[in-house]
């Protein structure tokens, strides 16, 4: 029944391609509003960090479940093998396996269970500190429940739907674990064809450190790998209330700073470094000191790449 549903369904598209242009159809739910997250930072089953933003410009498959889950989390593993096997291991699809059980989901155990069904999915862990503001960004449901009567000791209900994150890591769709996997195929493949790769690369990220509400100064780099010119036009953070893209000149001995109005002019394969006397971004009623040692998310917004999330490490 799923199969003739999904044949008559593409002959439909047929249909009103023939009528004129339309936008890609989904068979799973499309999210709206369409956003993206922020950033965050886990540990996938090898041991090494693994961070949404450097993801950029991939199609990501995410799912929150555990490793001890007899039932649904196994059968969308199963379905994933099912759907990376049809994309031919396409390099621009990336499946991404959440823990909602930390305690008993290590790295190591994360990695053996993966390892049943492929050896390209990344599974995540962290502590609960790490997880936790995860769970909220996704809006992900997670409740541990106790059995003092039963062997299994605990289990986790949790959420059970499939997130699909376009090349801007903003959440498009979303199926339920069963789903046809020919649909997800479908579906990741239309992703992959009306999303726009991400031209702009962020690297290098830091502030300094404050006392009280700031303001705080942060910095980076930006480069623009594209071949069309693009534009920072602000930033946003949960850290604080008002970013502000500010730049200071030097001339004589004398300084001067002003807002920038208008943003930043990123060329066509031009670097643009913010650094102190130069560019930055100007962090205002912080919502608590930045310290060294510590890291903060932010959004960078771009006129023609879109929201583009970074992690911000505070250093002297």
């Amino acid at each position: 029944m799923r199969r003739l549903r999904l044949a008559l369904g593409v002959l439909a598209a047929v249909l009103l391609g023939a009528c004129g242009p339309a936008g890609p159809e989904f068979y799973g739910a499309v999210r709206d509003p369409v956003g993206a997250p922020e950033d965050f930072t886990l540990t996938d089953q090898h041991g090494l960090p693994y961070r949404l933003a450097d993801r950029r410009g991939k199609v990501v498959l995410l799912f929150f479940g555990y490793a001890h889950c007899p039932d649904v989390c196994p059968v969308t593993l199963s379905s994933w093998a099912r759907v990376e096997q049809a994309l031919e291991a396409e390099p621009d699809v990336e499946f991404v396996f959440v823990t909602v059980d930390p305690e008993r989901d290590t790295v190591e155990r994360m990695r053996e269970h993966l390892a049943i069904f492929s050896g390209n999915f990344l599974g995540l862990t962290g502590t609960d500190e790490e997880l936790t503001p995860v769970y909220e960004a996704f809006g992900i449901f997670r409740e541990k429940m106790a059995f003092s009567n039963s062997a299994v000791g605990y289990v986790v209900d949790h959420s059970t739907r499939m997130l699909l994150l376009d090349r801007r890591g903003q959440v498009r769709v979303s199926f339920p674990f069963d789903a046809d996997p020919d649909e997800i195929v479908h579906d990741v493949r239309s992703l992959l064809k009306s999303s726009t790769r991400i031209a702009i690369r962020v690297e290098g990220a830091w502030a300094r450190p404050t006392a009280g509400s700031g303001p705080g100064a942060a910095y980076l780099s930006i480069r623009n790998r594209g071949d069309q010119p693009d534009r920072l036009l602000g930033a946003r953070s949960t850290h604080c209330s008002t970013i502000e893209i500010h730049h200071t000149e030097v001339r004589d001995g004398r300084m001067s700073m002003a807002p920038v109005e208008d943003g930043m002019v990123l060329d066509p394969g031009a670097t643009v470094t913010l650094e102190p006397g130069g560019y930055h971004l100007m962090l205002f009623d912080l919502k608590e000191p930045l310290r060294v040692g510590t890291r903060f998310p932010m959004i960078l917004v771009f006129k023609e790449n879109g929201e583009i999330p970074v992690e911000v490490a505070v250093r002297r």
